[in-house]
């Protein structure tokens, strides 16, 4: 399963660079410090806060991204690059993020439980061949979230892959998976459903900023790329 909260993961370190960008004096760094600990935290205020724009703006302009946690970093990236087309809903931001840092973190990208595929059409026909209901729901959302994450991240490896899948195959098996794992009766369980749902129809839209946030990062010449995405 690749999907971690990435709002509810702060180190540390990120806790310090909230304050300094959103405090404009000492006195209100420490009051920022004090709201972000967990036990004075809840996930309402973290919102608001993670909502400031002044924060991705901090990233971009920063010499210290190497001190931001993967799971802050994608959840601002992806709250900016999805407001630019008007999508706002705090879940689907971090069900996106979550899926982004999930991957890069855990590295559990041919890894569904203890099952392991090589190709993605493996992982469909395992998705589709499924009868119990929780590896049905498991096997067919990562099929979503792979196809998200390659077709929206590495969209030029696809291109240039001697693969006979490009792009627009990656977009269909996504929704594909995402829609059977709606289906599923796990689904309701999960919490999950109305996100996933939502994707099924708007898989297109993401993977394109997706795409937009990637080609960004290279064009800045690893100005903030932090070290944990891959080349």
């Amino acid at each position: 399963m690749v999907y971690i909260s990435s709002k509810l993961h702060l180190t540390p370190e990120d806790i310090t660079f909230i304050a300094e960008q959103l405090g404009s004096t000492q006195n209100e760094q420490i009051a920022i410090t004090h709201l972000l600990v967990p036990d004075e935290l809840t996930e309402t205020s973290l919102d608001d806060i993670l909502k400031d724009k002044r924060l991705w703006m901090g990233i971009v302009k920063s010499e210290k991204i190497e001190h931001v946690s993967s799971s802050l970093f994608f959840y601002l990236a992806i709250q900016h690059y999805l407001d630019e087309v008007g999508i706002t809903d705090i879940d689907i931001v971090d069900y996106v993020s979550g899926v982004l840092h999930g991957f890069v973190e855990h590295k559990k990208m041919t890894k569904v439980g203890t099952y392991h595929f090589e190709h993605v059409v493996d992982l469909r026909y395992a998705a589709k061949a499924a009868t119990e209901e929780h590896l049905k729901f498991s096997l067919s959302r990562h099929l979503g979230n792979y196809t998200l994450y390659v077709s929206g991240m590495f969209p030029e490896h696809l291109e240039r892959s001697r693969s006979i899948l490009g792009v627009k195959d990656f977009e269909d098996m996504g929704r594909e998976g995402f829609a059977r794992a709606v289906e599923s009766d796990y689904a309701g369980s999960t919490g999950q459903h109305p996100v996933l749902s939502w994707l099924v129809d708007h898989f297109h839209v993401v993977r394109g900023k997706l795409n937009h946030f990637s080609m960004e990062l290279q064009s800045a010449q690893k100005k903030y790329k932090p070290h944990y995405l891959p080349e």
